[in-house]
């Protein structure tokens, strides 16, 4: 059996969710995409990527190359 507390945080944490979806949802949208389906670094086709990660804008190789010089 329920209680009315339990139903208090269901009700929170639904709407932390749609919160969260919403804020997602926001800032994807606000994300450059990439309209070439070429990689900015080296003009590779990353038109598979893209429909994985729409707002890719680096191929794997070129993305890992530049994750690793961020870290620097």
């Amino acid at each position: 059996m329920f209680t009315e507390k339990d139903y208090e945080r269901a009700s929170r944490l639904a709407e932390q969710q749609v919160a969260y979806a919403l804020a997602t949802h926001r800032e994807q949208a606000k994300a450059p995409r990439n309209t070439t389906g070429l990689c900015s670094d080296c003009d590779g086709n990353i038109r598979e990527r893209l429909e994985a990660m729409p707002t890719a804008m680096r191929c794997t190789e070129c993305r890992q190359i530049h994750d690793k010089l961020e870290r620097r």
